[in-house]
């Protein structure tokens, strides 16, 4: 009887610190489609983005999205590439200053998940050497094998990034200060690791 006791003592115990624990799945991108828009004196342009590189976790229950951490996302400079050809793709790395300043980086700070397949999102984002805070309204779908689709968009101001807008022909095509960046980003599982509650 005083074996069975402690038997069920035991079970009970591991069974708690078993319930303490989540199962997240660290992540990589699989596929990402980034495009950056924007207004000039004379025409639209646009640009996307060949290359990002990303990191952390997630964690998915019941085919729902429950939490995500440690996110870093860095798209190097140079993956940036115009519809306007390699003129406007020099102009763009001379407003980074890309030899000092060669990645864009986010870092994740904060989220709420809703129940609507959304979550809200703050993080840090680093452009030509100035960090700023910002906000971010995220669309999320649980994909079947358990990849994470993940889709947004976001309007910056270069200025704020201490940047000058990009000018051809002698100044006479003046590149707006705002632009629109929009994407959508798969995420595939890598492996697993456990993260306490």
């Amino acid at each position: 009887m005083k074996a069975t006791k402690v038997l069920l003592i035991t079970a009970w115990v591991l069974a708690l610190q078993f319930s303490n624990q989540v199962l997240a799945q660290t992540f990589s991108v699989k596929t990402c489609k980034v495009t950056v828009r924007g207004t000039s004196s004379m025409h639209e342009w646009e640009s996307t983005v060949e290359k990002l590189e990303a990191k952390g976790s997630f964690v998915v229950t019941n085919n729902s999205l429950t939490d995500i951490q440690d996110v870093v996302l860095k798209i190097p400079v140079k993956a940036i590439k115009s519809t306007k050809g390699r003129m406007m793709d020099n102009k763009t790395y001379d407003a980074f200053n890309h030899e000092k300043n060669p990645n864009i980086l986010f870092t994740l700070t904060g989220k709420t998940i809703t129940q609507a397949n959304t979550m809200n999102v703050s993080g840090k984002l680093t452009m030509a050497g100035i960090t700023k805070e910002i906000d971010l309204i995220l669309r999320y779908k649980v994909l079947p094998g358990g990849e994470l689709q993940v889709s947004g968009s976001k309007k910056l101001n270069m200025t704020e990034y201490k940047m000058e807008p990009p000018t051809a022909m002698l100044g006479a095509i003046v590149v707006g200060e705002e632009v629109t960046v929009t994407f959508e980003i798969v995420l595939t599982q890598s492996t697993i690791v456990k993260a306490e509650n």
